[in-house]
């Protein structure tokens, strides 16, 4: 007896035994099962939808999700496959919706289920959940959440390959929506982690040029930007950033083109002249000099420092501008460079 033989006659015998017993549970799944073999998705809706209690039943909720997915009814697939997934742990179930929501190009929804179900669906097959992730980037080009989203998915499954590709897009869809702030902090970090990129670099200033309501042509050109180093020659002092070697940004070259983002901070640097009395900035050669860029300081205060029990030397601290309050540091030469150190909520 071939296979549609098979299933024909199975379907005569649970049509009379729904005759007989119209809310016939194992008949209603059983005819939902054979119609789903059979092609008749449609049909195989319409009968398991009869199963009063389809939900203790996960071989019925299973052909339900089939016959869903087959019909394109979307939204009653992913009702049907978190009932599997919750009741009856069935992630296989969470996959073939996401795969059924990739095919119909709705790549939003797909992303929400990967996010939502992410630890698991990686620690199941990372390698697919990552392809499917690298399928969506260009579909989500402008959703800034949605670019949020696959940042933090390929975070959590260790894939760096498309990450600066995101960030990019996440960054430019940033200002796009006016979250200029984080376009700002994207644009930095592409400015240290493709430091060959000098678009990075000129976005980031462009956008904090924007924050500090400064007008898109006065931006800091590449020539202004060694401007400062052109002037170390002149007045025999070394330009130095001790706060964004701190922060792991220790070219110079690159940093000096750093804007503040506080309007009234821009251009504003540290000038010390190391020496006292007779040696100091009066003299005619004073000794070294140095101009520290980029600090951070909305009040300065020069008190002894601790380096060690046996050590105490001079250090400039200072109250922070920028998040929160009360925010402190200190800087001081360690005898080769000038550093830069956090302390705490106050200078004392």
């Amino acid at each position: 007896m071939c296979i549609r033989d098979r299933l024909s006659a199975a379907e005569e015998i649970l049509q009379r035994m729904l005759i007989l017993d119209p809310g016939n549970t194992y008949a209603l799944l059983m005819r939902g099962k054979n119609m789903i073999e059979s092609g008749d998705a449609a049909g195989a809706v319409a009968v398991l939808q009869k199963v009063p209690d389809i939900d203790s039943s996960p071989d019925g909720l299973r052909d339900l999700l089939k016959g869903y997915l087959q019909t394109g009814q979307l939204s009653e697939a992913g009702a049907v496959a978190g009932k599997l997934l919750t009741v009856h742990n069935d992630l296989p179930a969470i996959s073939s919706f996401a795969d059924a929501l990739m095919q119909a190009g709705q790549y939003e929804n797909a992303l929400q289920v990967f996010d939502q179900h992410a630890e698991r669906l990686l620690a199941e097959n990372s390698d697919k959940v990552v392809a499917s992730l690298h399928t969506i980037i260009g579909h989500v080009r402008d959703n800034p959440d949605s670019l949020q989203k696959l940042l933090d998915l390929f975070h959590k499954a260790g894939d760096t390959t498309h990450v600066s590709e995101v960030m990019e897009l996440l960054a430019h869809a940033s200002v796009q929506s006016g979250n200029l702030a984080r376009a700002r902090d994207l644009y930095q970090k592409l400015a240290a982690i493709e430091p060959a990129n000098p678009l990075h670099m000129q976005n980031y200033q462009q956008v904090v040029s924007q924050l500090s309501g400064t007008s898109g042509n006065k931006l800091i050109t590449p020539e202004e930007a060694v401007d400062v180093y052109k002037r170390q020659a002149e007045y025999s002092f070394v330009v130095a950033d001790p706060y964004d070697s701190f922060l792991g940004y220790s070219d110079v070259k690159v940093t000096s083109t750093f804007a503040s983002d506080a309007p009234e901070r821009r251009g504003i640097s540290l000038l010390i002249i190391h020496g006292a009395d007779k040696d100091a900035w009066r003299a005619d050669k004073p000794k070294a000099k140095f101009l520290l860029i980029n600090l951070p300081f909305k009040t300065l205060a020069v008190k002894r420092l601790a380096l060690n029990k046996k050590k105490t030397i001079l250090g400039i601290y200072m109250e922070e501008t920028g998040e929160g309050d009360q925010t402190s540091s200190v800087v001081y030469w360690d005898g080769k460079k000038y550093k830069y150190e956090q302390l705490g909520s106050t200078l004392e």
